[in-house]
């Protein structure tokens, strides 16, 4: 009804919270705004998802052409362009590097299971990520040996990735996997960027 579309818009604007389907609270003093306008907009999916056909996709790192750059792999190949060191903010951190034309291929799965998925898909939350989660650190090493020109070869390996094992996270989104790697499609962007 028009409550709860108002209510729908405040909370996507970080002034309300739906707690339940009709209850809405003011959100805390400090309040992560970008966080919380995610966490009220799936609480809005998930109040709406037994009327209509509505579920959850979580893109994790995603990068390609026409990235934000303040998202993390255009920000390092800003660095690396400007020629200063390559440091994320925090090296020790996993990622999930997932190239742009993966998650639509993930939303157009994610759009086929809403609409003749299972009822139980209804206002459930899937994943969208890479199929390798890498350190931040490792991915600016690998983003400064593309700058310097040193093959792939010279990349530094080790401990710097691992695969994501089943149950971290929510669920990846069925009947989808990315299909780009990521050393592939950074170089891809890198070479695109005219770095």
């Amino acid at each position: 009804d028009e409550r709860d579309g108002r209510r729908a818009r405040g909370a996507v604007r970080g002034r309300l919270r739906l707690v339940g389907r009709r209850r809405p609270r003011a959100l805390p003093p400090g309040a992560e705004v970008y966080a919380d306008a995610k966490a009220a907009a799936e609480a809005v999916i998930r109040a709406y998802a037994p009327h209509v056909p509505a579920l959850i996709v979580r893109p994790a790192n995603v990068y390609g052409p026409g990235g934000h750059p303040t998202t993390l792999i255009p920000e390092l190949m800003a660095q690396a362009r400007a020629g200063a060191p390559v440091r994320p903010r925090d090296p020790e951190a996993f990622v999930e590097p997932v190239h742009v034309d993966d998650v639509a291929l993930a939303l157009c799965a994610a759009l086929a299971l809403a609409l003749d998925g299972p009822p139980r898909v209804q206002g459930g939350v899937f994943g969208a990520g890479g199929a390798i989660a890498v350190k931040a650190g490792r991915l600016a090493a690998f983003i400064e040996a593309l700058r310097d020109g040193r093959a792939e070869s010279e990349d530094p390996g080790g401990d710097g990735e691992r695969e994501i094992p089943a149950g971290i996270g929510p669920p990846r989104v069925p009947e989808w996997q990315p299909r780009t790697r990521w050393r592939e499609g950074v170089t891809s962007l890198w070479r695109q960027q005219g770095a």
